[in-house]
């Protein structure tokens, strides 16, 4: 069965939060825009004190032209950075800097930094703005958000979870998700080979369980099915573990048409233990 893409999710959100304007939307508060991990958000407000603070919140901004009007938003979670902050702190800082500016800044110039604050990316969101307010009337507003959430309930590793969805005209919305795991020893983003001993074996069982979710028979070919995968489905490196699964998602166009969603493979944990290099509690 094809995992739907979060576009409706995300349009309800975009619609139904008012704008922050200078109301008292705190840092260490905010709605998250990412409902599935709920529970981990809890396991981590009841942890150790002593670690890492994830500061959370949102910043929105109205963008007009002519008699219409849309939002923008962010939504997010950055460590609290401090003299004491281990490595991988600085590293998912910069990489959420990283994520924001390639969404909502034109420009080839970045100044990534891993020290964020709520007043960075309202910055951010104006000089949005301001690039917006040089388009033609006649152009329809761009509906643009960002939700960023960091997961720090493993001892290995820091699971980055990134959305973004933007409206500019035309027949739908675009949007894209993007998981980034960190190890806490190193402060290295991981790559497939730093988590899986065994490439070979785990391109076999993405390729198993994807037939079997999508109702694929091992001799098919995908292309008869209205995919652009030539030979067997492999793993990519958009890749994160929840309770009982390893996941792999694979956005929009990156497989199939638009039509086909963002479909996922979900493999039980059980079935890649003897090949993975990770700590999972």
């Amino acid at each position: 069965m094809i995992q739907q893409f979060k576009i409706l999710t995300f349009i309800t959100l975009i619609f139904l939060f008012a704008s922050c304007g200078n109301s008292n939307n705190t840092e260490a508060g905010g709605n998250l825009s990412v409902s599935k991990n709920n529970d981990s958000i809890s396991k981590e407000e009841n942890r150790d004190q002593a670690l890492p603070k994830i500061v959370k919140g949102k910043v929105t901004k109205s963008l007009t032209a002519g008699e219409t009007s849309e939002i923008s938003h962010i939504y997010f979670e950055y460590y609290e950075l401090n003299s004491d902050s281990p490595i991988y702190v600085k590293t998912v800082n910069e990489l959420i800097s990283k994520i924001v500016q390639n969404e909502f800044e034109e420009t080839d110039k970045q100044e990534i930094t891993s020290d964020l604050s709520k007043s960075y990316f309202s910055k951010i969101l104006t000089d949005f703005k301001e690039t917006f307010s040089e388009i033609e009337e006649e152009y329809m507003p761009w509906s643009m958000m960002d939700s960023i959430h960091i997961s720090d309930q493993y001892s290995d590793f820091v699971h980055l979870e990134g959305f973004t969805y933007s409206f500019t005209g035309g027949a739908h919305g675009n949007g894209y998700e993007s998981h980034l795991l960190v190890s806490k020893k190193t402060g290295k983003t991981l790559s497939l080979s730093d988590v899986f001993s065994n490439k070979k074996k785990l391109n076999a069982l993405v390729d198993q369980y994807f037939r079997k979710s999508m109702g694929i028979s091992a001799n098919s070919d995908y292309q008869d099915e209205g995919f652009f995968i030539e030979g067997k489905l492999e793993a990519n490196n958009n890749f994160y573990f929840t309770k009982n699964n390893l996941v792999f998602l694979y956005n929009s166009y990156e497989i199939g048409p638009y039509a086909i969603g963002a479909p996922s493979v979900e493999i039980p944990i059980g079935k890649i233990k003897d090949i993975l290099k990770l700590n999972l509690n």
